[in-house]
């Protein structure tokens, strides 16, 4: 199978901004959660960098809802 190359791009100017400005901290993974317009971003971060990112998302006015992956899902914390 050929490799694909992954599409970051939204369809909504502010949430291409915020992607943007994810990839330049220390990210694992992004995804575009909601439909078409995206209503919000599933964000995979290090344990160890998550108080940084999440304030650094916050002094961009990024609401950031905290959350932890589990064996049945996403719960947000």
């Amino acid at each position: 199978m050929a490799n694909k190359k992954i599409n970051l791009r939204s369809y909504h100017q502010r949430l291409d901004q915020i992607i943007k400005f994810l990839t330049s901290l220390n990210i694992q993974g992004v995804k575009v959660c909601g439909a078409a317009q995206g209503g919000s971003l599933l964000v995979l971060v290090d344990p160890a960098h998550k108080k940084q990112i999440a304030e650094a998302c916050l002094s961009q006015g990024i609401k950031v809802l905290p959350s932890d992956i589990s064996t049945t899902g996403v719960v947000i914390t």
